[in-house]
């Protein structure tokens, strides 16, 4: 008896990556990790936490949860949220925009949304 083992490939050819112990969508998003650690060294960033989901609600009823690569904490103590995008799909766009409209709700005390392109990314949207 032979048996097979299928494997499936990520539709936009990201590869998981390890970094520092924890697993991420892709090697630029590791990367992007790798560069927060530097600044949080380099005194310019106090923290960041990764994949922190934000339910995205209107009038009280949950349209979709939204999961932000990064929030990070500036050496100010202003919060920011960093997305990192190699490709940019109809769904993330519906939810960055509804994001953008939610953000003085869901973020009273203020938060700047920053978005992070992969560098052979030369399309946006």
């Amino acid at each position: 008896m032979t048996y097979f083992l299928k494997t499936t490939r990520n539709k936009y050819n990201a590869k998981k990556q390890e970094y520092n112990g924890q697993r991420f969508d892709s090697k630029g998003e590791a990367a992007y990790a790798q560069e927060l650690d530097f600044l949080i060294d380099a005194g310019e960033i106090q923290s960041y936490e990764r994949q922190v989901k934000i339910p995205l609600k209107v009038n009280n009823v949950l349209i979709c949860n939204y999961y932000a690569d990064f929030i990070v904490i500036d050496k100010h103590g202003a919060k920011q949220l960093h997305e990192y995008k190699g490709m940019k799909t109809d769904t993330f766009n519906l939810k960055w925009k509804l994001l953008q409209a939610l953000k003085d709700e869901l973020f009273p005390e203020g938060i700047e949304l920053i978005m992070n392109q992969h560098k052979s990314y030369k399309k946006w949207k």
